[in-house]
């Protein structure tokens, strides 16, 4: 099968014609070519012949002669055996390691109000036809502001450019990405809304509107401060630890009742043992006696 790339120039056919006589190979002959284009009547191409040796000749389609979707194309010459050839178009440089999305079709479903043919374009701006391939109007307002294009035929294949902003109320709008300066063959579809700045990724990522070395900085100072705490939380863990160990000889567990050891109530007033209740009523005696004049 035959293809060439859709409305693109400098590309070639070769082809051999052989003596309908003999069947021998035809040299010097002064080819015609006629092309088809879409199963419309035969026209004399924009595109030239040239011989190469040995019979093979070869044929340079001009621009125009690729702008179809299915080309036919004769060759004759006096003496030869008419030659014709199919070809298919393709928006896709299959030469080309880039490999351009196809987003005009997505999953079978055409995308309606995506694909246009740029007007003109300058070395920073690209003016922005009237309407789309589908003929639906494109819009000239700043709606189309942020959209990514993606060229996918024509000149500058394969680029991404990022429309920026308007020039005046026109179609023009400035752009970034154009690498090759679009022209009037560059087929573009919108692949895309705006693409993050600088601002906008700050701010997907938390940074709001304080720089980078502020936030930098508040994360040591957080970790100091982080820091502080834990040692500050250990001094008060190791005073408690201290407390419960005190705690730990001085009581004990009597059937899940807590008392004071006998070491801690040897530590008390009076010795390690209470009084008995003959202590307490010779004591209460001697006061009572005391008070009374019995001394």
């Amino acid at each position: 099968m035959n293809t060439w790339r859709k409305n693109v120039s400098g590309q070639k056919l070769p082809f051999a014609l052989v003596a309908a006589a003999d069947g021998s190979a035809l040299t010097g002959a002064t080819v015609t070519a006629y092309v088809s284009k879409d199963g419309a009547a035969q026209a004399t191409p924009g595109g030239s012949v040239s011989e190469l040796a040995n019979g093979q000749y070869v044929f340079s389609p001009s621009q125009g002669d690729t702008n179809a979707t299915v080309i036919g194309v004769l060759m004759t010459a006096t003496g030869a055996v008419p030659v014709h050839f199919t070809v298919y178009t393709t928006l896709q440089d299959t030469t080309s390691a880039v490999v351009a999305a196809n987003v005009t079709q997505s999953l079978g479903v055409a995308l309606q109000n995506k694909d246009f043919t740029v007007a003109s374009a300058t070395s920073s701006t690209v003016t922005l036809p009237t309407a789309y391939a589908n003929s639906v109007t494109l819009p000239n307002d700043a709606s189309h502001a942020g959209k990514v294009l993606q060229v996918v035929a024509g000149t500058g294949e394969g680029q991404i450019v990022r429309l920026l902003s308007r020039v005046g109320s026109t179609r023009e709008w400035n752009v970034a990405g154009m690498t090759t300066q679009l022209d009037n063959t560059s087929e573009c579809v919108v692949v895309g809304t705006a693409l993050a700045d600088a601002a906008g990724v700050r701010t997907a990522v938390g940074l709001g509107s304080a720089n980078l070395d502020t936030q930098l900085g508040n994360i040591a100072t957080d970790a100091g401060n982080a820091a502080t705490n834990s040692s500050n939380a250990q001094s008060t863990s190791a005073d408690s630890l201290i407390v419960l160990q005190k705690l730990d000889d001085t009581l004990e567990d009597n059937a899940g009742t807590y008392r004071f050891t006998s070491a801690a109530l040897a530590e008390g007033p009076g010795g390690g043992s209470a009084p008995t209740a003959g202590e307490i009523a010779d004591a209460v005696w001697d006061v009572a006696g005391t008070t009374a004049g019995w001394a």
